[in-house]
Formats: C-alpha cells, structure tokens, sequence
C-alpha cells in the first residue's frame, strides 16, 4: 500500500545528505568533522567542505552510494525487519487492547446469558 501511494509523490527529500550540509544545525560541528574525514577517503570534496551547491550535489551523491553498499548487508536487513516488526506491535497495541477487554468481557456474559436462559446459576469462578 505504501509504495503505491509513493509513486505519486513528486518530490523526495533525502535528510541524511542535508544532515551532511554545512547548514544544517541538526549535528554539531566536531561529528560532521569527523564524518567528513572518513567520507573524504570516499570523495575528496569532503576534505574542504563549503556551502556550494557543488558540495550539496556530494552530499546527496556520497548518501546514495552508502546506501546502495549497505543495501545486501545482512545485518542491515535483520535490523530494518526488527524495525518493521517493532513499528508494526506499537501500532497494533491498542487494537490489542481492545480485543482482549472484549474477549474478556464475553466470558462472563456469556455466561449470564446462558444461567438467565436455564434457569440456573453458574458460578463465575470454579473452586
């Protein structure tokens, strides 16, 4: 369902290569640093970063190649189903919630309603 309503999305913002931006204020001066050290290896643009537009283009470029490395890593996919998984109980919760108060609460109804159509009284609790 989500990648079809993707498809009619016109725009795609990429925050991991803005994070990577001079401008951005979301990581502090010394980690972006430290990340432009090691992804100077990769790209040497990185080891003179500016505000160009040039220097955004790297950014994008540099996200879109760590991406696609990462993209067979085992150990990426367990983490990414463990994601899904964990998003998809939180959201299920209060559904789960409601479906064992409901669950609970047929028991004892239940068998009001068949003591009422007996005649007879049945205990809530067996002793």
């Amino acid at each position: 369902m989500q990648r079809r309503l993707a498809k009619y999305r016109s725009y795609h913002i990429n925050y991991a290569a803005e994070m990577l931006e001079l401008s951005n204020a979301s990581i502090d001066m010394i980690t972006k640093r430290r990340y432009y050290k090691k992804l100077s290896i990769l790209n040497p643009a990185f080891s003179t970063p500016s505000d160009t537009e040039e220097f955004k283009r790297c950014c994008r470029s540099i996200v879109n190649y760590l991406r696609n490395q990462t993209r067979d890593n085992h150990i990426v996919m367990e983490e990414n189903i463990n994601y899904g998984f964990c998003k998809n109980m939180n959201m299920l919760k209060p559904t789960g919630i409601i479906l064992c108060f409901i669950c609970t609460m047929q028991n004892p109804l239940q068998r009001h309603a068949d003591s009422a159509n007996d005649g007879t009284v049945i205990p809530l609790t067996t002793a």
